[in-house]
């Protein structure tokens, strides 16, 4: 059975698999490029990390700019450097020095008198977990491994305010820290103050040896182009696709070729593709559905994709961004905090223009989607929650339904719909402009209103009293009916 997710091992059962996968790899690897951003207090010398990338390359993948670089600002400090395959060793660039940890890199000029940078890291961070991602990940082109350490961030860093621009007289200049991280370590996508990586070590080892080159539907056939390094491979090569059709399970296997071509059957529900080698290595994969896709690609049916209006709101609002009308959110996990954002933004649409939350479009206006969280959170909810059994697009419908019902005040209900955009799936909350203002949240009896892209408290002297205005008229017009009961 295929582990492409690994999770809760030792520190040293990730190292030796780290260990297997450059040996198998070594001949094909070129060079090694560690990056990294770092935070240094304005009371000491020593940096301490923020996020350090480690990335391998073949020849297919190295960059013409291959230079060991580094921009020191007064708290914060981007560099890179590169090892051959020869010259990385493990036991190198990390150092344990009595109470602490060091990641160390020599031969950076112009840096200090002895040429060399020490990144402080937390004494309990260690790689924990590793996941094989498909070709054309968020790392790399090509497939491979991911490892990542726990994300260990000091009291200093967080105290530093990530927000505040990075100014320089000689260097590149910055909007914020977050900026810098995300183009330094040329991340496709980053979610600022929230994202999970801040405080980590990743590593992504590229699987050389073989691997899909692209994946198409074309006239109803499906195009599987390969790329292949290793020649000795090629005989012991298959490439295997399991279709899900109408609930009915069917296999195809093909021996490996630079170019595979079948038919799509009519009504399939999933396609899961592999790339395997005769010892049950797999070199790549790719799975969809037809409720997401992993990033753009898609071979079965699109949903709702004849849904004009819905394509129509989405496309406005990639064009305008985040404005009165229009917010955009990344994927939330059940139970998290952020459910608050949603629900004030729905109270402060309600009391004023109305509007539409899209979920699976990030503050840079980049559409991620929702489909590969989706359905991790789905199957870690399912495991406690067996009751479950439809979709996992319309269970976190549901659940998108549960949350706002249980906290909007009054009987005005969003509506809350999906559909498939460049390939990827987006929850759309529209929310109209409601006749029972002021809307405020159940619990906390807050009231929000609409100002620009951003949720605010109305003034009390002036905003409130025009909406508890509104609701008096309402009350007057309804007892002039006859009506006796509350509005």
């Amino acid at each position: 059975m295929a582990n492409f997710n690994v999770s809760n091992v030792n520190d040293e059962e990730v190292w030796n698999h780290i260990n297997l996968i450059i040996e198998r790899n070594k001949q094909f690897y070129v060079k090694i490029r560690i990056r990294c951003v770092a935070f240094k207090s304005n009371n000491t010398d020593e940096y301490q990390n923020v996020l350090c990338i480690i990335t391998a390359f073949d020849n297919e993948t190295m960059p013409h700019d291959s230079q060991d670089k580094i921009c020191e600002y007064k708290n914060i400090c981007l560099f890179e450097y590169w090892y051959s395959i020869d010259d990385f060793k493990l036991n190198n660039w990390i150092n344990e020095k009595k109470d602490k940890i060091i990641l160390r890199f020599s031969g950076i000029h112009n840096f200090n008198i002895h040429g060399d940078i020490g990144i402080k890291l937390d004494k309990s961070l260690i790689f924990s977990n590793y996941s094989f991602e498909p070709f054309d990940n968020y790392y790399s082109e090509l497939s491979g491994y991911l490892y990542k350490s726990n994300n260990q961030l000091s009291t200093a860093i967080s105290k530093y305010n990530f927000a505040d621009a990075i100014l320089s007289y000689e260097k590149p200049i910055f909007l914020n820290v977050f900026q810098a991280i995300k183009e330094w370590l040329e991340l496709k996508e980053f979610h600022n103050n929230s994202d999970a990586r801040l405080g980590s070590v990743i590593m992504f080892l590229p699987e050389s040896r073989a691997g899909f080159k692209s994946i198409n539907s074309i006239d109803g056939k499906l195009k599987i182009l390969t790329r292949l390094a290793d020649e000795r491979l090629k005989e012991n090569l298959k490439v295997k696709i399991l279709w899900i059709i109408n609930g009915q399970r069917k296999n195809s296997k093909y021996e490996f070729d630079k170019e595979i071509v079948c038919d799509i059957p009519i009504d399939a529900e999933s396609v899961s593709i592999y790339l395997m080698g005769s010892d049950e290595t797999v070199y790549d994969y790719y799975q969809e559905t037809t409720y997401w896709a992993y990033k753009e690609r898609r071979i079965i049916g699109v949903v709702n994709n004849s849904n004009n209006d819905l394509q129509e709101i989405v496309l406005g609002a990639l064009k305008s961004g985040e404005n009165e009308t229009t917010e955009f959110k990344p994927f939330i996990v059940y139970g998290d905090k952020k459910w608050d954002e949603i629900i004030k933004t729905v109270i402060a649409f309600s009391n004023t223009n109305g509007g539409n939350i899209i979920i699976g479009i990030n503050d840079n206006v980049y559409i991620e989607g929702i489909e590969s969280l989706l359905n991790k959170e789905y199957q870690k909810c399912k495991q406690s929650e067996r009751k479950l059994s439809n979709e996992p697009v319309e269970w976190y419908k549901g659940l998108i339904k549960k949350i706002i019902g249980d906290k909007l005040s009054g009987n005005m209900r969003p509506i809350v719909d999906h559909l498939s955009y460049d390939g990827h799936t987006l929850i759309i909350i529209n929310v109209k402009e409601g006749k029972e203002k002021p809307y405020f949240n159940r619990e906390t009896k807050d009231i929000y209103i609409r100002k620009g892209g951003s949720n605010a408290k109305p003034d009390p002297n002036t905003e409130l009293p025009d909406l508890l205005k509104e609701k008096l008229t309402l009350q007057n017009n309804i007892s002039n009916l006859g009506y006796k009961g509350h509005v």
